[in-house]
């Protein structure tokens, strides 16, 4: 079998066209270059050298053994440079699952930093619910999730990341559309468009509670998506609560409301797995969290080598609200 010993000191010497220059070029002695030449013509069964005492030369068979001795030298530095840049976490794929408010909230922040901090990673996006982005985190379909209120599992690593206010949408042509006043209980007799829960339990939950609150509960229509949830509504198939980003999504047809009062949040939790052992992983993982939330940042623990990379983007995003909570989540 052909060695990568015999191929580099076949190639310095067919390079230097001297037995002593190779030497020299390779740090080592001559006879270890002339028994490594034999056994390599041995094993090719192929003179590749001719020589005298004075004269080296190559064979055809030779130059062509010489060009592709060269190729798989090149093939393998950059092989192991891609190597090493992979286990420090600069090259590889990273697949990010998100729930449709954090594509529009902080996603382009999140987007533009990961990009900038580690620009030769691939980054893939995937729309899913909550429920849907912890079963792909746990069967390894994606890296990171961002989701709404992640499962308790002691086998995740999870920190907050952004928390905004739920607003009404309606049809256009919806006589509260554009009354003067508006309020929650104003709409207790009409459909409620929702997720249903076993996809985003917190969204649905916290849809419940808020209609609840304000005195009545909701006759519910169910739809798996965002953008049918759009359709409906302009529809006037409905009026439904979402984050207030989701409200710029408008086909034309529908309007949002504020809620009168405090309104009711629902936050984004930046979630993976802890014995997810990839650098690529952790290094992203710290990029989001110092670009969107830098104080939950400190409460991970990260591994030595993943050090902070970036500053903490200003003035696009709106740091997540902790309250009594713990900045992190490590279950």
């Amino acid at each position: 079998m052909v060695t990568l010993r015999q191929i580099r000191y076949f190639v310095a010497i067919a390079e230097e066209l001297s037995f002593v220059k190779a030497a020299a070029r390779l740090h080592v002695s001559q006879p270890p270059l002339s028994s490594q030449l034999k056994a390599l013509e041995d094993e090719l069964d192929v003179k590749l050298l001719t020589r005298d005492s004075r004269v080296v030369e190559l064979t055809d068979a030779g130059r062509t053994f010489l060009n592709g001795c060269r190729r798989i030298l090149a093939d393998l530095q950059s092989t192991v440079q891609e190597t090493n840049r992979t286990a420090a976490g600069e090259l590889g794929t990273l697949r990010i699952g998100a729930v449709a408010s954090s594509i529009i909230s902080i996603l382009p922040t999140i987007h533009g930093q990961l990009s900038a901090t580690m620009p030769d990673m691939e980054i893939v996006v995937d729309h899913q619910g909550s429920r849907e982005q912890y079963l792909s985190l746990m069967r390894g379909d994606i890296d990171i999730a961002m989701l709404h209120a992640a499962p308790n599992d002691e086998r995740l690593e999870i920190a907050p990341l952004h928390r905004e206010s739920l607003c009404a949408i309606m049809q256009k042509t919806h006589p509260l559309a554009s009354a003067k006043t508006f309020s929650l209980n104003m709409l207790a007799d009409e459909n409620f468009v929702n997720y249903p829960r076993k996809s985003a339990p917190a969204m649905f939950d916290l849809v419940i509670s808020t209609c609840m609150l304000a005195g009545f509960s909701p006759r519910l229509r169910h739809t798996g998506d965002f953008m049918t949830m759009v359709q409906m509504v302009g529809m006037g198939m409905g009026v439904a609560l979402v984050p207030r980003s989701l409200a710029i999504w408008s086909n034309g047809m529908i309007t949002a409301r504020e809620l009168d009062g405090a309104a009711p949040t629902i936050g984004v939790e930046l979630a993976w797995k802890k014995d997810n052992a990839s650098t690529l992983v952790q290094r992203a993982a710290r990029v989001i969290l110092d670009c969107v939330t830098p104080l939950a940042t400190a409460k991970v623990q990260f591994p030595a080598t993943v050090q902070r990379e970036t500053r903490p983007a200003r003035g696009s995003v709106r740091p997540a609200a902790t309250g009594s909570r713990h900045p992190t989540r490590s279950r």
